[in-house]
């Protein structure tokens, strides 16, 4: 006969500050699921010490979706101030100001739509930065028919590889000249 798996109880507000406070003493997920002897799971325990972000849809008891609205941290950030005079050009600039917001979005607390949303378009950001970085190396006339016998030679090449062994020959070729 299979032994069924004893439901899970819900956590009393006691509960959840005593797993807390465990957990800030330094003991890992397991051990405090010992302390209390089976009484909550695992992951009822992982999932107190480490709180997922909600989604701002559910589905009821009738399996219909309904969509709930989460209290999610503004996604307003706040930039450091910065000596425009450190960048090179505005490329370096935005790539500076893409790095900031990547991290502090990894301190926020956002619903997972969001989150998929704003990394998506940050993505695009970055896509579209590198490939007027490739156009910039591209002013060259011989740089795109290089770039072409690079991408034959080399079909999976990506645009920051070609960029690097374009920086790389270029100053090759300035000191053989000098």
């Amino acid at each position: 006969m299979k032994h069924r798996k004893p439901r899970a109880l819900n956590k009393s507000d006691n509960d959840k500050k005593k797993i807390l406070e465990l957990h800030e003493a330094g003991n890992k997920p397991g051990e405090i699921h010992r302390y209390f002897n089976g009484k909550y799971s695992y992951w009822q325990i992982y999932n107190t010490i480490n709180p997922r972000d909600k989604s701002s849809i559910i589905v009821d008891k009738e399996g219909n979706v309904k969509s709930v609205k989460v209290n999610a941290d503004k996604t307003v950030t706040e930039m450091p101030d910065v000596d425009l005079s450190d960048f090179t050009s505005i490329d370096k600039f935005i790539e500076h100001q893409l790095t900031v917001i990547l991290a502090q979005l990894n301190e926020k607390k956002l619903t997972l739509e969001k989150r998929t949303f704003l990394i998506k378009h940050i993505t695009e950001i970055n896509k579209k930065l590198k490939a007027q970085t490739l156009e910039q190396y591209l002013k060259n006339g011989n740089a795109r028919i290089i770039i072409n016998i690079m991408r034959r030679l080399k079909p999976d090449i990506s645009d920051e590889e070609i960029i690097i062994i374009f920086k790389e020959e270029t100053e090759k070729v300035k000191k053989l000249n000098n």
